[in-house]
């Protein structure tokens, strides 16, 4: 479909959508704190295996060096049945082992040792500090290791994708890229204060915020901390964002509150700073 005519189904579905006023504007935030891989047991037995990352010590010492539980699942590719995971990662100088990842006797009702271990653990998959990252063992209870080769197809991260989406009818009609409009990459809160469709352009006033220090699961400086932002977006007919503008009304990292006026009965007044 070419852009003239694309443009014109967009106008004859705005026609629709504006007249039958069945239309808002929505947050989606998508994360990335998760880990998904493709290998194989000893070059033998293809394996996928995914896993997410707690905010959770595994050894009751809170510290931001501490391990942290993880937990996920492994499957034989050839058999399809998911096999649950459990255990810990350590990011410290002083931690032998990276990541440690136990298949529990009891998936419901298991613990952990003083060390995070797993003395009962039916299968155990195991990843030195300096290893590759693709090189883990694994060993089944009272079994030799072998090796164990992983591909990352998705990798843990704590960037987000936020987007602003334009439903009619809870169909998504439009999307609008906040992470970029904002040059945020972190944003894991979003919340819509006002919407409003006026002299041909949509009118929206939101807030958004994410955690000052992404990563330090509340420790050190403003590890619990959060930046705060008030956004306003105006888009017209052609579904084009028309202006954009956002001020920062909170920063831990910055020690600064600052007032912002705006209306969210009347969001075509935009948003700005109190003198």
């Amino acid at each position: 479909m070419n852009r003239t005519l694309l443009l014109a189904v967009l106008l004859l579905a705005s026609q629709y959508l504006y007249g039958q006023s069945d239309w808002s504007f929505e947050s989606k935030i998508e994360f990335n704190q998760y880990s998904f891989y493709r290998g194989s047991i000893d070059q033998k037995y293809p394996i996928t295996m995914y896993l997410e990352e707690s905010y959770k010590s595994c050894d009751g010492q809170w510290s931001r060096w501490s391990p942290r539980i993880v937990y996920g699942w492994y499957m034989y590719d050839k058999i399809g049945k998911k096999i649950p995971l459990v255990g810990h990662v350590c990011y410290a100088d002083a931690c032998e082992t990276y990541k440690v990842l136990y298949v529990p006797d009891d998936p419901v009702n298991y613990s952990f040792d003083d060390s995070c271990g797993m003395s009962d653990a039916k299968e155990v998959f195991r990843q030195e500090r300096f290893w590759d990252p693709g090189q883990m063992v694994w060993r089944m209870k009272g079994g030799e290791e072998l090796p164990v080769d992983l591909e990352t197809e998705h990798e843990f991260s704590f960037f987000t994708q936020a987007n602003l989406i334009l439903k009619m009818n809870d169909i998504g009609f439009a999307k609008f890229d906040l992470s970029r409009l904002t040059d945020n990459k972190y944003i894991d809160y979003v919340e819509i204060l006002g919407q409003k469709w006026i002299d041909n352009h949509f009118h929206i006033i939101f807030k958004y915020s994410h955690q000052s220090n992404p990563g330090s699961y509340g420790y050190g400086n403003c590890g619990s901390g959060i930046e705060e932002f008030l956004g306003y977006i105006k888009v017209d007919k052609n579904f084009d964002v028309a202006a954009f503008k956002t001020i920062q009304t909170h920063s831990c990292i910055e020690s600064k509150d600052t007032e912002v006026i705006y209306d969210i009965d009347k969001p075509e007044l935009g948003i700005r700073e109190e003198n």
